[in-house]
């Protein structure tokens, strides 16, 4: 997924920028406000009991930390957040009908399936349990045959009227093979429908066509498009909320070391100050 992120950086002035903008600027705000908040008031609380040597050397330690900590931080997951959820639209969207097309032109309409396959099957077949296995265990390697460079990029242009980044191709062929190998979430259904129809009587069998389309078909890519957005909205969960347990702990342990009003001046007269002289019973009288 990092790969992916990496490779589709580029398209991050087109179509994902609108999400990555709206993240970062909601976490500039919030970390910027938390951090403003817990500063004034540490600010404050000097200004009316004010500290001296460690509590004051660690409330200027936490002060600096929220500083850079928080609205860092809170960026960093609205950025996250922003990729995931272009990234998710990209997939949503032109790489839906970019794959589509591209195994269309090459597979469906062809005479056979290709050559990624055991052996050569006619499109009209129905296919048994274990052919279909078959079918989509060689169906990354022949989908990544089909998305040679020059197709998916004039697929690309069509579906969005921009030219596709020359670094694009090679990524949707390695992040598809990859992903419909490991035999993600979002491909297991697919997969369960085909083989119970599979399992069934010999006329209800999927066809070799039925089957090639559905690991190519819309509602796969949506369901990546889910995976994809809940995958990067946990992974920004998890650094905002790091985050913030930073900053309580923080602020816990500066609350427990700050001393109340007074407290220094006990701690050094080691007891109750001693009344004034002439509250003493028989001073004058000596005098």
């Amino acid at each position: 997924m990092l790969a992916l992120y990496s490779s589709l950086f580029t398209l991050a002035v087109s179509t994902i920028a609108w999400p990555t903008g709206v993240g970062l600027a909601a976490g500039a705000l919030v970390g910027g406000a938390l951090a403003y908040g817990l500063v004034d008031r540490v600010l404050r609380a000097q200004g009316a009991n004010p500290q001296r040597g460690l509590v004051r050397r660690l409330s200027t330690v936490c002060c600096l930390l929220w500083g850079l900590a928080l609205p860092l931080g809170a960026m960093a997951a609205g950025v996250v957040w922003g990729v995931g959820f272009g990234v998710g639209t990209l997939v949503d969207g032109p790489v839906s009908t970019t794959i589509r097309e591209a195994v269309h032109s090459t597979v469906i309409t062809a005479d056979g399936v290709a050559a990624g396959l055991r052996e050569r099957l006619p499109l009209g077949k129905r296919v048994s349990e274990r052919e279909l296995l078959t079918i989509v265990q060689a169906a990354p390697a022949w989908i990544t045959g089909a998305l040679d460079e020059a197709r998916v990029g004039a697929l690309w242009q069509k579906a969005t009227g921009a030219p596709m980044p020359p670094q694009l191709a090679s990524v949707l062929q390695q992040e598809f093979q990859a992903l419909t190998s490991h035999h993600v979430d979002w491909l297991q259904p697919v997969v369960a429908g085909l083989r119970a129809r599979a399992q069934g009587t010999a006329g209800n069998w999927p066809t070799v066509r039925e089957a090639l389309e559905a690991t190519v078909a819309p509602p796969v890519f949506h369901q990546a498009s889910r995976s994809i957005r809940a995958t990067t909205r946990r992974h920004a969960l998890v650094l905002g909320g790091g985050v913030l347990l930073l900053a309580a702990v923080l602020a816990a342990g500066l609350k427990l070391a700050w001393r109340p009003r007074g407290a220094p001046a006990l701690a050094a007269a080691g007891g109750p100050a001693a009344p004034p002289s002439s509250l003493v019973p028989g001073e004058n009288a000596r005098g």
